[in-house]
């Protein structure tokens, strides 16, 4: 007679132990949704940092290649006053560049602004 009322038992086991799976797997599908959403929300996230780290990359190359410009440009100046600073032509070449490119002119305290 033990047997019917442990099968009974079992079967009310069998039937509650279903029941818990599918609130688990419902509740395992919902944690699932949520995680794709934060998953795009990262992508997304990431993909906009990755833009904006090539264009800051950009501008870091353009600024590089502006700085070594100006060094050579610098350079070049020293070199051309130090060698013709004392000969006949030299302050008529200088005032000359002041005239045409008074922008530049350092006596006046303009700034240029790239």
């Amino acid at each position: 007679m033990d047997k019917p009322n442990e099968a009974k038992i079992t079967l009310d086991k069998l039937v509650e132990l279903v029941e818990r799976t599918v609130h688990a797997a419902d509740a395992l599908r919902n944690e699932n949704a949520v995680l794709a959403n934060d998953l795009k929300d990262c992508q997304a996230a990431l993909q906009l940092a990755l833009e904006k780290v090539e264009m800051q990359s950009a501008r870091i190359d353009l600024l590089e290649r502006e700085a070594q410009s100006l060094r050579k440009g610098a350079h070049w100046h020293h070199w051309f006053q130090n060698k013709y600073r004392n000969s006949t032509f030299f302050s008529c070449i200088e005032r000359e560049y002041r005239t045409a490119h008074p922008e530049y002119d350092e006596g006046k305290g303009n700034v240029l602004v790239a």
